[in-house]
């Protein structure tokens, strides 16, 4: 709490009640003046004379203190006020940034909450594995020693109603024999004592034996789980450097490939699908000549390996035109080779019905519209080669 000095209540009190008196005492003299009975009409000067001849000279002179008083602390009361305002106001600030500042509190603790709430949940899920995965780490044969423990459990009680059944009888026998009563009692007390004792002892046995079955099964569980996720984070960390390696290596593969490619590629020939072709759509050649243009640029009449990229290659044609292929059957007819490795051709895709062989020349394979047919060897058209000499 501030305290401004100059600006305490009790001055601010004395100056009201410094006030309250001045105007009762102007009160009490008009009161009197009026109890004096009708005076003389004023004139018109009479307006000017000053409150001293109005009044006696004792009220003039208490007057003229407390204007004085006033007059001398207007000042000082209105920077008192002013300071009350900048304190009011820093005040108001203050409040402000504990506010901003508890309200970040809040934050942070629904965060914190959040945070908890997400690690109960991961720990309730943990309890349920561990609850269905209890049973199977329960040893299958407890429930058999169990039931052997049970059955001589029932045995003993058997036993004893047994015993109990004969010493009723020796008993009715023996009435009057006094001294073979109580041989008797005694004896059915001691057996009664010892089967409770065992009947006691076996019951503590079970119980101790669930005990620390359920501590062993809960602190094994815990063992092979700890275990599990080491071995987990092993493996990971193998397979990531594994993974490393790989991509290393695939990257120098490829990086060799790529130098022997730019070396080896023929210019004109491009990557289609996994192989490198050349697409002759300027001029147009006989079969033979065909093959000698795509000798000259390094590489053969080309021949497909399978459907891929046998549609990658017709998605770059027109489909308008016809395009030589590699395969003939020229040496023997019906038995498509390919001239670049000289092997029986892998892929057909044929244009229904064919291959029609309307004349002997017919024996060059071209491609139009999506489909192979035999065409004659002689005609010019189009063509198609690639670098290798393995299909």
């Amino acid at each position: 709490m501030v305290i401004f000095i100059g600006c305490a209540p009790s001055k601010i009190i004395k100056m009201h009640r410094l006030a309250a008196v001045l105007f009762y005492v102007l009160i009490v003299g008009n009161y009197n003046e009026s109890l004096a009975g009708p005076t003389k009409s004023a004139s018109p000067g009479s307006k000017a004379e000053d409150l001293e001849t109005r009044c006696t000279g004792h009220c003039f002179s208490k007057m003229s203190s407390v204007m004085d008083y006033v007059a001398a602390n207007q000042e000082r009361w209105n920077t008192c006020q002013e300071i009350t305002e900048n304190v009011t106001r820093a005040d108001k600030n203050q409040i402000l940034i504990q506010m901003a500042s508890l309200q970040e509190a809040v934050t942070n603790v629904k965060t914190s909450q959040e945070f908890q709430d997400v690690k109960l949940d991961r720990m309730d899920r943990q309890q349920m594995a561990m609850q269905e995965s209890l049973p199977k780490a329960i040893p299958q044969d407890l429930e058999k020693k169990l039931g052997s423990m049970e059955t001589q459990l029932a045995a003993l009680q058997n036993e004893l109603a047994s015993m109990q059944i004969n010493i009723n009888n020796h008993h009715l026998v023996s009435k009057d024999t006094q001294t073979s009563q109580a041989s008797t009692q005694e004896v059915l007390s001691s057996l009664k004592d010892s089967l409770e004792s065992k009947y006691i002892k076996l019951e503590r046995q079970q119980i101790a034996m669930q005990e620390s079955l359920k501590m062993t099964v809960v602190q094994d569980f815990e063992d092979k789980l700890s275990r599990t996720e080491a071995h987990l984070t092993r493996l990971e960390n193998k397979l990531q450097s594994i993974q490393s390696k790989i991509d290393n290596h695939l990257t120098a593969i490829s990086e060799t490939l790529s130098k022997l490619n730019t070396k080896s590629i023929p210019p004109g020939f491009k990557l289609i699908g996994s192989r490198f072709f050349h697409i002759q759509e300027d001029i147009k050649l006989n079969w033979a000549d065909a093959q000698d243009s795509c000798r000259r640029m390094g590489g053969y009449l080309a021949s497909i390996q399978n459907r891929e990229e046998f549609d990658a290659i017709v998605a770059k044609l027109d489909n308008s035109e016809k395009y030589f292929l590699g395969i003939n059957d020229r040496d023997k007819k019906g038995d498509f080779v390919s001239v670049a490795s000289g092997r029986p051709a892998s892929f057909f895709k044929w244009f229904p019905d064919e291959p029609v062989y309307n004349y002997d020349q017919e024996r060059c394979i071209a491609i139009q519209d999506g489909y192979m047919f035999v065409n004659n060897c002689t005609y010019k058209k189009r063509f198609i080669c690639q670098t290798d000499d393995k299909i």
